[in-house]
Formats: structure tokens, C-alpha cells, sequence
């Protein structure tokens, strides 16, 4: 199942706190606050996986807490409506699941997925300059249909701040931000140059960017750069950005 691309649903990853087999609900922590989650009898399956997981003994499973995302939710004052009509769905451990970007290198090294998984990713020059990219990508598909004068003032502000949350990426590296921001800015100005001369990218669509897409019946996630919709039509963009 696919996530439906409804902007008034959310998608949460929240703490099992307790689990109540008898009426089929849980209870979950969101933000410092506690919600009662209803399940109809369509879910009696997850609240037995959910209650075997969550009161298992640490010689089966041992983790300090338990977390589940519930996708395509409506939070109320204390409660979360999960809904079929929603296509709502669950998630019991995220983290567990397999990203399809790790699948890519399994057929020929099957290692990689373990090595992946559970080591830490090596950065290089190439690397960084791409999530700088990616980052800034995402405020020139949602804000270029604004003014410019604020557009470009948001554009700015975005890759600025990519920049301070990357300092130390930068100072790991020995790179200077100096020699790289001329390259950042020649690759968004081509992107933005081209999606502007473009319109049937943005002119009267609906544009969602970073959207995450999950297989619940493979335990697959895998991550959209951008998708651009109308009522008939659904593009979905990946972009590339070079040497890794």
C-alpha cells in the first residue's frame, strides 16, 4: 500500500506506553502528550503483534521502548482516528524496516545490507554538497510559485542554514564553505532555471517534497524527492546530483 498524498492527514512515529488487547487499542506518547489509538477488528492481527512485542521479555527483545508509526491519522484532543476510508495504516518498528536504496548493491554483496545498517555512513566532498542541494531543492519546488523578492529571500535563508547545520561535516572534511558554495549555486541555479522555464511543474499543482513511500506488505520504505500532482496526474521526481 502506498502512502495516499492527502495533506490533512499526518503521519506520526510516536512510544507504545500500553496496549489493550481486550477493546483493541494502544496508547502512544506524541510529543509529550498521550493518545488512545481505536482499532476496529479489520487490525485485531497488529494489536496481538503489538501486545507480543510490547510485553515480550528481554530475552526475546530488548528495547528500552517500543515505536510505531501510524500513517494517515487525524489527531483529536486526546485520541488519534484511524480510519479505514483514511487508508490509515501502521507501522510497528520503523527503524526495522528496509530502505530499497540498501537493496541496491545486495545482489552482488550481500554483506552491504548488514554493513549498511549498522555502520556509520562515510562522508565525502560530493556527499555533502548533495544533501546541501537536496535541502535547497525542496524550498524551489514549494516556493516558486511566490512572489519572487520572497521566494529568493527564502531560497537564501534555506541554503544559509544548510550551511550552519554542516559546519562541522565541513571542518571533518578539511573543505572550506568558500570553495564549494560557487559549485551549490551554479547546480540550484540550473535546477531553478529549469523547472521555472517549465511551469507544467508547478503551475496549479499540488507539491509535496522529501515524501516517504512504505510497502507495509513487503517492509519496504523508500523516499520521493519530490512528487507534483493534480487531479489527474502524479509526477514523481528524483533527483541526482552526481559523484557520491
Amino acid at each position: 500500500m502506498d502512502t495516499p498524498l492527502n495533506k490533512s492527514l499526518k503521519t506520526i512515529t510516536a512510544k507504545v506506553v500500553n496496549v489493550e488487547s481486550s477493546n483493541n487499542s494502544i496508547i502512544v506518547e506524541y510529543e509529550d502528550m498521550r493518545y488512545s489509538v481505536l482499532l476496529n477488528s479489520f487490525f485485531k492481527d497488529s494489536i496481538n503483534y503489538i501486545d507480543s512485542i510490547y510485553n515480550a521479555s528481554d530475552k526475546v527483545i530488548h528495547k528500552d521502548e517500543i515505536l510505531i508509526s501510524l500513517v494517515n491519522i487525524k489527531i483529536n484532543s486526546n485520541s488519534i482516528e484511524f480510519n479505514e476510508s483514511f487508508q490509515s495504516y501502521l507501522v510497528l518498528e520503523p527503524n526495522w524496516l528496509v530502505n530499497v536504496t540498501s537493496l541496491t548493491q545486495f545482489d552482488f554483496y550481500e554483506r552491504s545490507l548488514f554493513n549498511n545498517r549498522f555502520s556509520n555512513p562515510s562522508q565525502n566532498k560530493y556527499m555533502l554538497m548533495g544533501n546541501i542541494i537536496h535541502e535547497v531543492f525542496e524550498e524551489i519546488m514549494s516556493g516558486i510559485s511566490k512572489p519572487k523578492k520572497i521566494f529568493f529571500k527564502n531560497l537564501n535563508q534555506k541554503m544559509r542554514n544548510s550551511f550552519i547545520n554542516k559546519v562541522f561535516d565541513f571542518a571533518l572534511l578539511d573543505l572550506k564553505i568558500s570553495d564549494l558554495e560557487p559549485i551549490i549555486r551554479q547546480h540550484l541555479n540550473a535546477l531553478y532555471l529549469y523547472i521555472k522555464n517549465n511551469k507544467g511543474y508547478y503551475l496549479n499543482k499540488e507539491i509535496l517534497t522529501e515524501h516517504y513511500m512504505i510497502d507495509n506488505r513487503l517492509g519496504l520504505k523508500g523516499k520521493i524527492d519530490s512528487v507534483i500532482m493534480d487531479e489527474k496526474n502524479i509526477i514523481a521526481i528524483e533527483l541526482k546530483t552526481g559523484k557520491s
